[in-house]
């Protein structure tokens, strides 16, 4: 009988703790990446909410634009004080296209767009309780999306002689 010498389990050895080794920065990588990916994300949500917010709170163009004309589109008449025909304007705009509206925002995120009191009680403007992506609202909005993944900006303006915050949710 032949006898066979037991040397093999080093090279067992050395295969098993490579794989365990491979997989464990595997592991790390895609760990480190995916936290990269949500930095990545949220740094998009805060420029899109600062843009749609910076462009709300103008005058847009032309000053007096209509669905039909418009270019750039912005809330306000002079001074910070909101324009209601336009509030109505943006949100038949908005209802009828969404796409393009986001277009017209500069935005790749979806949005809701609501008008506050000081108090925190939601304002109606023309009837208007708030503009944003179809079926959306303030209240379910956190509801149907991570809150992680929403970005908030409250922007101060004048609503008939008072102030109030205009809101802007983005996902």
């Amino acid at each position: 009988m032949k006898k066979r010498k037991s040397q093999a389990w080093s090279i067992d050895l050395f295969i098993g703790v490579a794989v365990i080794f491979i997989a464990i920065i595997i592991f790390y990588n895609y760990s480190l990446n995916l936290s990269k990916v949500d930095e990545d994300n949220i740094a998009i949500l805060i420029n899109d909410a600062k843009t749609i917010s910076n462009f709300l709170v103008d005058v847009g163009s032309p000053s007096n634009w209509t669905a039909d004309d418009v270019s750039t589109i912005g809330l306000m008449s002079y001074g910070k004080v909101i324009n209601e025909s336009k509030v109505s304007e943006f949100s038949d705009l908005v209802i009828a296209d969404y796409p393009n509206s986001k277009k017209l925002l500069s935005s790749r995120s979806d949005y809701f767009v609501f008008f506050e009191d000081k108090a925190g009680n939601y304002i109606f403007i023309n009837g208007i309780q708030g503009v944003g992506k179809s079926g959306v609202n303030q209240t379910n909005i956190y509801v149907s999306q991570d809150p992680n993944d929403v970005i908030s900006i409250y922007r101060f303006i004048i609503y008939r002689g008072d102030i109030i915050k205009l809101g802007v949710f983005v996902w």
